[in-house]
């Protein structure tokens, strides 16, 4: 696990935007309680916009074949091939 990744992914979910984004992406019962943003507690009671029109997002970190570690989210529609953004941390 990467602790700064893991910081950066709360951060960003903790703020107005990032609990937005994840709540119009999320089905229904999700939920996402913070390790390092100890006030962080996101609770999807209905599904998200995006999610009901069958878009779906992952986020990960790790190595992808030929490339440098870094964090990055993936986002598709289902039948649909996926679309991913990479970030790369220096």
């Amino acid at each position: 696990m990467n602790p700064g990744a893991v910081a950066g992914f709360e951060y960003f979910a903790s703020t107005k935007l990032g609990k937005q984004y994840l709540l119009e992406h999320a089905e229904k019962g999700f939920s996402l309680e913070g390790s390092v943003v100890k006030d962080l507690n996101i609770v999807a009671s209905e599904e998200g916009s995006a999610s009901a029109n069958g878009i779906d997002i992952t986020f990960g970190l790790g190595n992808d074949v030929g490339s440098a570690a870094g964090a990055y989210t993936s986002s598709y529609v289902i039948g649909l091939s996926s679309c991913n953004q990479k970030i790369n941390r220096s």
